[in-house]
């Protein structure tokens, strides 16, 4: 066996091995030996047919086979042989048959194959980064507003009488149609079979909402509108459209007091737990998200101060991820997104951009000597799965499941801690045109003892671009 290896980029090398004539040779043997034994042709016994009629009937097959055979013999040994006590080429997969020559008894057989390698990284100037952040500052007015927000789930609707008319803060259900005034065609953008929402607060369009406040259940009314010449819809631009409204159903919203009842109707004690909690809750989203603006900021200028590319196959296995991840209601669905060539170059730059993030964090990790013990992932597990006194059987099940990844993301997000601790923070006022809930994680829900859903306690992914990949380092332990 001869074996060449050529560097194709910083990511990718060439492996091209060349097996000896004897070993073609010896392949084609053991293949036509083990065929004779077991194929059964006409006129013959099992075993006793000739050898040059069973090449003539089966030459394709058997060619086929040993290619396959040569390849997954010699392609490990190729590989030892030329990597191994290198250090600077770290194959970040499996290698990728390139090229596959025709095989043929008495003549060498050639194939190459590409090896991804991770690169060589390293990271200057990630100390001292200059960053921003909106202030993550709480203010009373933020807790009474999730109140109130509370209070509207657990509303109840009542029907009204059908005299009753309309006003301001019932819940309306409705269908309307809209056609064009000046073609009569239907407007498909503006038909709804059945909608509701609550006259007031902006859950129906303006001109709608503003034409039911005195109708009835039952009524079944027309208006005519004219959009802008500005509307965000270019279909809609300019045009003025005919509605037949028609009024289902009226029901009156009664709002619970807000109160120690309405604390212990979610499983809480009192009205003031529910305020310590929900300020717990939003304080934690408003902190979650400061940190997701440092995060964002330093891997930015981390990657324009240090580029690096990103070997093809790492990506491929971040949209594997990516997709399997997802969750998808069937099983099939999943398997038609990992196949949609289309779907998957959609997901290429986010996946391309994560492996960046990690492989710069992961170089970080190893220059700030930062380590992960397997104490300290433990304890870990214990409190994401919230685990007060486990059994050490149920501790070491969770650990054999969950522990490598969870390694990686602890050392990754320990090497971000030191780069946003040795940035200069500049924390800015919020526009005051920004809504508070744009700086905070979705509203979050307040678990009660009562409770009965799913209280996930993995880290969430909230998905930016400062997700992280699993990358092969040092210290890894698995395929």
């Amino acid at each position: 066996m001869k074996t060449d290896l050529e560097k194709i980029n910083s990511v990718q090398h060439r492996l091209k091995v060349h097996v000896a004539i004897e070993d073609v040779n010896q392949g084609f043997d053991q293949a036509y030996a083990s065929l004779k034994n077991k194929v059964t042709i006409q006129g013959f016994r099992k075993g006793h047919a000739p050898l040059g009629m069973i090449k003539k009937m089966y030459a394709d097959q058997v060619q086929s086979e040993v290619s396959e055979n040569l390849v997954r013999t010699f392609l490990p040994r190729a590989l030892q042989e030329k990597l191994e006590g290198r250090t600077d080429l770290r194959p970040a997969s499996y290698p990728m048959i390139d090229n596959m020559g025709k095989v043929a008894y008495g003549e060498e057989f050639e194939f190459s194959a590409i090896i991804d390698v991770l690169p060589d990284v390293e990271v200057k100037d990630y100390k001292g980064l200059k960053l921003s952040c909106f202030k993550a500052d709480l203010v009373d007015n933020d807790v009474e507003k999730e109140i109130e927000r509370i209070q509207k789930g657990q509303a109840k609707a009542k029907a009204v009488s059908a005299e009753t008319p309309i006003a301001k803060g019932q819940l309306v259900t409705l269908s309307y149609q809209a056609t064009d005034v000046n073609t009569g065609a239907p407007v498909p953008a503006e038909c709804e079979q059945v909608t509701s929402g609550t006259i007031g607060e902006g859950e129906l369009p303006e001109y709608i909402d503003a034409a039911l406040v005195g109708k009835k259940a039952g009524d079944t009314f027309e208006l005519t509108h004219t959009f802008g010449t500005d509307h965000i819809a270019d279909a809609l631009k300019g045009k003025t459209l005919k509605y037949e409204v028609n009024v289902q159903q009226v029901q009156q919203i009664e709002y619970p007091k807000i109160d120690d009842e309405l604390a212990k109707d979610i499983g809480l004690e009192s009205l003031a737990d529910l305020k310590g909690k929900i300020k717990e809750n939003l304080s934690s989203s408003l902190e979650r998200n400061r940190r997701s603006q440092l995060e964002e900021g330093a891997l930015n200028q981390l990657l324009e101060k240090n580029p690096i590319e990103v070997p093809p196959s790492l990506v491929e296995q971040l949209i594997n991820d990516m997709i399997q991840d997802f969750p998808y209601q069937r099983k099939e669905d999943k398997e038609k997104a990992m196949k949609n060539r289309d779907f998957r170059e959609r997901l290429r730059p986010s996946a391309r951009r994560r492996a960046q993030n990690t492989l710069l964090l992961w170089q970080v990790a190893q220059n700030e000597g930062i380590s992960i013990t397997d104490d300290d992932v433990k304890n870990e597990i214990k409190t994401q799965f919230g685990m007060d006194n486990p059994k050490q059987q149920e501790l070491d099940e969770a650990f054999e499941r969950v522990g490598s990844a969870l390694k990686e993301n602890m050392t990754v997000r320990k090497a971000m801690d030191a780069i946003i601790g040795a940035a200069k923070i500049e924390e800015k006022d919020p526009p005051k045109d920004l809504p508070k809930s744009q700086m905070m994680e979705p509203a979050p829900h307040v678990h009660g003892p009562d409770c009965n859903h799913d209280h996930d306690q993995h880290d969430h992914d909230h998905g930016h671009d400062h997700q992280h990949a699993h990358v092969h380092g040092p210290d890894c332990d698995h395929d």
